[in-house]
């Protein structure tokens, strides 16, 4: 059972202007105008088998691609907020072009590695729950390999297309 404790003088609660409990109306402010940091805080964690968290990889390099080709575009007028909605993006919003081709390579080469199959099976393994800054170290620790592995696709794409005829 979830328990709300409020404090809040009597005034507002039995009080001629504010009459909330008359009213059954009680006020809860926004999680912005709380000033203790634990107040609304929310214990997240991640957890999983071997295919949810190949999956939250595999999306990884999904956004890490995404997010490199729009900052690549046009440098000059970038806008960061193409960004904001880039971790709702599924394989199948990659346009018919090169860049699926790219994260399919890039794909490929970063599951292939003995490494990251250590990780995966470590993680699955050990059924319990990863909290924001652990999930954050992990990212890190396969943020250099999967650029190097986005990197490669991308090459491999660009000589694929130089390749072609025209």
């Amino acid at each position: 059972m979830t328990e709300f404790y409020r404090f809040r003088s009597t005034k507002y609660i039995l009080g001629e202007k504010y009459q909330e409990l008359k009213n059954q109306n009680i006020y809860f402010a926004p999680p912005t105008d709380l000033n203790d940091p634990m107040e609304g805080f929310k214990d997240i964690f991640w957890s999983g088998d071997n295919v949810v968290w190949r999956n939250l990889f595999k999306h990884y390099m999904l956004c890490l691609i995404n997010s490199a080709c729009l900052a690549l575009i046009d440098t000059t007028t970038f806008d960061a907020k193409l960004l904001d909605n880039i971790v709702f993006a599924v394989p199948e919003d990659l346009p018919d072009a090169d860049i699926r081709f790219v994260y399919q390579e890039a794909c490929q080469d970063f599951f292939y590695r003995s490494a990251l199959h250590h990780l995966l099976r470590y993680l699955s393994k050990h059924k319990r729950k990863i909290r924001k800054e652990e999930l954050i170290s992990y990212i890190r620790s396969i943020h250099p390999y999967s650029t190097r592995c986005s990197q490669k696709g991308a090459t491999q794409a660009w000589y694929a297309a130089e390749r072609r005829p025209s």
